[in-house]
C-alpha cells in the first residue's frame, strides 16, 4: 500500500465523527491517529478484492467520492 492510498484523519475530523456518530466514541480517547482510504486506495482494494460484496462496497464508496467532489466544487 502506498502513502497515496491512505491518509490520516485530522483531529478536527475525529471530533466531528465522535460528535455525530456514537460508534466512534472510542476515538475520543485513542492515542493512535486513525487513517482512511483515499479514492486511489479504494480503487486499489477493488482491484484486489473480488467477492461480490467487496465489489458492491467499492462501487458505493467510489460513488460517494464522486458526490463529494461535486459538493466541494459547487
Amino acid at each position: 500500500m502506498n502513502k497515496e492510498d491512505i491518509t490520516p484523519i485530522l483531529e478536527e475530523e475525529i471530533n466531528e465523527l465522535v460528535t455525530n456518530c456514537d460508534r466512534f466514541n472510542t476515538l475520543k480517547h485513542s492515542s493512535v491517529c486513525p487513517h482512511a482510504f483515499t479514492e486511489q486506495g479504494v480503487a486499489m482494494l477493488s482491484a484486489v478484492l473480488h467477492s461480490e460484496t467487496a465489489v458492491q462496497v467499492s462501487i458505493r464508496i467510489m460513488n460517494a467520492f464522486v458526490q463529494l467532489r461535486h459538493y466541494v466544487s459547487s
